[in-house]
Formats: structure tokens, C-alpha cells, sequence
């Protein structure tokens, strides 16, 4: 089809002859809303490709300067100089002397006028400009309106909690207009979902590393396990209302450890249940979904082994910082403690508390035993 005949027409006029006509009648600003809320009802399907209607150059050379200074004075010498009015072979007087000064000003006006016609009409085509701007950014928001309404007829898959493992099959890690996503297929479409970092996005990983933070910022109750050993039900009993995270208790995330289950220290706490929600995430077939989520990649043969510098929920910064100690490896850092850990890292500057370094351990140790 020629480009003529992808040309919108109303009543045998095209939209440059439209826009003309309504130009005569209201004005410029109200023609281009008028004329754009129209397109948006009859032409906004059609391809478009956004261009002003009228150059906007970036330099104009009737606006350059055209002054040149003519009046140049001489000095007149007390005691030895004449004045007079009129100019001789040797003086050029008074008159003569004034007229350049006008002859001056009158070109300054006249460079002055041309200054302020050209900022005039600058502004005249800036608001024509901003006027084409606003057409379009109505016709890109028809578009999105219509694009709206379309989705909201259909309906799309529900896809929370155990209905995303259901119904979504994971694809693996892609990189989004600059972003690390994680795609999944579910029915005929394909979702992303971002990447998480600066902290674990799987729930069950989570837990882990909120009851190690817990462990290590509540001194009592690392002395209660000291004491024991101890067993769930008097964890639960006396720490149970404990929130680790918002609207989750410390006794809650208990629950998944064994009714007869004994610890006798922190360390023992923290395994036992990163052994038991490792467990889980293996027995539902969630442990490439769950290494995509806390690695960033889903093609992981073994966790103990992966460069330190996947675990994006330890900061940049601070992984650097690791690497000085010797700890390369996500493995590497599940085998140190956070007494030993947090004053090493502190000693090389890195602000650091003892319950953010026990979380990455707890975390690096989980996911060691997922895969």
C-alpha cells in the first residue's frame, strides 16, 4: 500500500487539511488538542511515526549580530587642543564625533529588535512544538487505555504461593532491558518476574536466615539453647511469640522441625531446620525455581562451589570484602561463624552486625543443602 493511501482522511480532507482549517478558526493550541483528540477516536490504529510539523533548527543566521562599533575618540590635549563643532583636515569635531556615538545606538537597536523578535518567535514555535508533544502523548496514552482494556477482558492465571510452583514452569534466568528477570511459562504466556537481591526471596530460605539473625541479636535465648539441650516445645513455649519477620514467629517457623528434636546451641537450631526446609523445597520440585530466585541462575550442579560472587543477598561491597578473608565460595562462607566473621570483616572497614553476617551464613548454608 502506498504511503498516500495509509493517509487518514475525515470527509475528503486529510489531517494536514483538517488541522489547517481548524488553525483558521480557533487558533494553533486549540487546534492541535482538537485535532489530536480526534485522532485518538479515528486514527490512533493506524502505524504512526512521531515527527513535529514544522522545523525546529538549531541555529538561525538572520539572528547573528550585524554591529559594528564606527565612533572611535581621540583624545583632546589640555592647553594644545581647539573644540569646535565642525571637522577640519586635522580635528574631527564635535558633530561628527556625536554622530558616529548615534550612528552606534541606532545599530544596537536595530540588533536589539532583531534579539527580541527572534526569542518571539523561538517561543511561538517551542509552544507549536510542546503542542505536538502533547498530541502524541495523548495518542501513546489511547493506546495504553485500549491495551488495558484488552487485558481486562481476559482472564489471567492466579499465580501466588502454591499455585506459582503448580502452574508456572520455570524457564530460567534472562537479562530485561538491562535487568536480571526470571522467566516462567505458565499455560500459553511466558511471565517474568525480577530477580531478587539484598536479601532471600524464597520464604522457606527466608526463615532460615530470620532465625539466625534472631539467634545472633537475642542473647538470652542463645543462652537458653546453651543451657540445654532443648526441645522444641520449650523453644516454642518460652521464645515462640518472637517475631522474626513481619506477621512470622519464631515459634511458627518451629513447626516444621520434629515434635522429640533437641538442640543444645544456636549452630545445632539453624541446621536442623535449614535441613528440614531444604528438605521441603526438594520434595516439591522447587530447587531450580528457588537457586534462580537466591543465585540468579538456575543451572547450578552444586551450591558449595558457586562463586561467592552469585550471592547477591551479601552486598558487592562486602563480598570484596570476603574474598580478602578467603571466602570465594557460597560453601566457604556457610563453613564460618558470625563470632569469627563479623570483627574480621569490621576490622576491614565494612560496617557490619553480628545478625546481618549470621544471615548470610544461614543463607549460604540452606541453600548448600538444597542442591
Amino acid at each position: 500500500m502506498a504511503a498516500k493511501d495509509q493517509e487518514i482522511t475525515f470527509d475528503g480532507m486529510t489531517v494536514g487539511e483538517l488541522l489547517t482549517k481548524v488553525v483558521n478558526a480557533t487558533g494553533k493550541a486549540e487546534a492541535a488538542t482538537i485535532v489530536g483528540s480526534w485522532l485518538m477516536e479515528t486514527g490512533s490504529r493506524v502505524a504512526r511515526k512521531f515527527s513535529y510539523k514544522a522545523a525546529f533548527p538549531r541555529t538561525d543566521a538572520t539572528t547573528a549580530t550585524k554591529f559594528v562599533r564606527t565612533s572611535n575618540h581621540h583624545a583632546w590635549r589640555d592647553g594644545e587642543d581647539l573644540v569646535q563643532a565642525e571637522q577640519t583636515a586635522t580635528e574631527d569635531g564635535f558633530n561628527l564625533r556625536f554622530y558616529r556615538i548615534e550612528a552606534d545606538l541606532d545599530a544596537l537597536n536595530a540588533d536589539a529588535k532583531t534579539l527580541f523578535s527572534s526569542l518571539a518567535a523561538m517561543r511561538a514555535n517551542l509552544a507549536d512544538r510542546l503542542d505536538d508533544i502533547k498530541v502524541e502523548l495523548n495518542l501513546i496514552n489511547a493506546d495504553l487505555a485500549r491495551l488495558q482494556a484488552c487485558c481486562d477482558e481476559h482472564d489471567l492465571p492466579q499465580l501466588e504461593g502454591a499455585d506459582l510452583r503448580n502452574k508456572a514452569k520455570l524457564i530460567g534466568v534472562t537479562n530485561f532491558f538491562g535487568k536480571k528477570m526470571i522467566a516462567y511459562k505458565a499455560g500459553d504466556g511466558i511471565f517474568v518476574a525480577p530477580h531478587i537481591t539484598g536479601g532471600p526471596g524464597n520464604p522457606r530460605v527466608k526463615h532460615v536466615v530470620d532465625v539466625a539473625r534472631l539467634l545472633a541479636t537475642t542473647p538470652e535465648l542463645a543462652a537458653f539453647l546453651g543451657a540445654g539441650p532443648r526441645t522444641k516445645e520449650e523453644l516454642q513455649e518460652r521464645f515462640g511469640t518472637l517475631e522474626i519477620s513481619e506477621g512470622v514467629t519464631f515459634g511458627a517457623v518451629l513447626d516444621i522441625l520434629p515434635t522429640r528434636a533437641r538442640f543444645n546451641s544456636a549452630t545445632a537450631l539453624i541446621s536442623g531446620i535449614s535441613e528440614r526446609q531444604a528438605a521441603v523445597i526438594r520434595s516439591e520440585g522447587a530447587v531450580d525455581e528457588v537457586l534462580a530466585i537466591e543465585l540468579g541462575f538456575d543451572d547450578v550442579e552444586r551450591v558449595a562451589s558457586t562463586s561467592l560472587e552469585r550471592f547477591d543477598a551479601v552486598p558487592g561491597a562486602v563480598r570484596a570484602g570476603m574474598l580478602t578473608l578467603g571466602i570465594s565460595t557460597v560453601g566457604e562462607l556457610a563453613g564460618r561463624s558470625a563470632e569469627e566473621l563479623t570483627p574480621a570483616l569490621q576490622r576491614e572497614g565494612y560496617a557490619v552486625e553480628p545478625g546481618e553476617v549470621a544471615g548470610w551464613i544461614a543463607g549460604a548454608g540452606v541453600l548448600g543443602m538444597v542442591r
